[in-house]
C-alpha cells in the first residue's frame, strides 16, 4: 500500500543545515499544515472550479496520507495518551529531533486531533472508507471519552472546530 513520508524541511540544498533540528522527518505536530493545505485545495478545485483536482489534489493523496497515519503515527492504542502515537511519520518513537518540544508524549495527544483532517478529507472516497473509519476510531475517542467539551452532563464548550466536524460525521 502506498504511503507518504517527507522532511520537515528539505535541507538538500542547504548543506549547513544537515544532521540539525530542521533536517527530521515530518512530525505528529506539523503534519496538520500539510494535511489542511490539501483538504483546502482539494474543496476550492471542487466548489469554485468543479474538479477536485483543479490544484493536483487527488482522493488517492489522501488515501496516502491515511495509511501514513494508520502505519506510521499510530503506533499502539493499547497505550493511554500521547505514547500511544509517534512523533513522526517515520514511526518513531525516541528520536530525540523529532520527539522534542511540541512532539513530547505529554504534548502528543493533543496533536493527534490533525490526524482527523485526513479522515475527514477523504469520508466520501468509497476506497477510503475503511482507513477513514480506523483513523476516526483511533483518534476520535481519545477526545469525545471524558473529555468536558463533548460532556453531555456539561455544558457543551468546544475549543476545537476540527473535533466538532469530526463528531458531526462519524458520530
Amino acid at each position: 500500500t502506498e504511503w507518504y513520508k517527507w522532511k520537515y524541511w528539505d535541507v538538500s540544498e542547504c548543506p549547513e543545515k544537515k544532521g540539525e533540528i530542521e533536517d527530521r522527518w515530518e512530525d505528529i505536530f506539523h503534519i496538520q499544515y500539510e494535511l489542511k493545505f490539501a483538504a483546502k485545495a482539494m474543496v476550492v478545485g471542487r466548489d469554485y472550479f468543479k474538479t477536485e483536482n483543479y490544484f493536483g489534489v487527488k482522493k488517492k493523496d489522501f488515501r496516502c496520507f491515511l495509511v501514513t497515519i494508520l502505519n506510521h503515527l499510530i503506533v499502539d492504542l493499547t497505550i493511554s495518551g500521547g505514547a500511544c502515537f509517534a512523533c513522526d511519520i517515520s514511526g518513531s518513537i525516541t528520536d530525540k529531533k523529532s520527539c522534542s518540544g511540541s512532539r513530547e508524549v505529554g504534548v502528543r495527544l493533543k496533536h493527534a486531533e490533525y490526524l482527523l483532517i485526513a479522515a475527514i478529507a477523504a469520508r466520501d472516497d468509497l476506497k477510503a472508507k475503511c482507513d477513514v473509519l480506523s483513523v476516526v476510531s483511533g483518534v476520535l475517542p481519545l477526545f469525545a471519552e471524558g473529555d468536558p467539551n463533548f460532556s453531555t452532563q456539561h455544558q457543551t464548550r468546544f475549543k476545537s472546530a476540527l473535533l466538532l466536524q469530526a463528531k458531526y460525521y462519524f458520530y
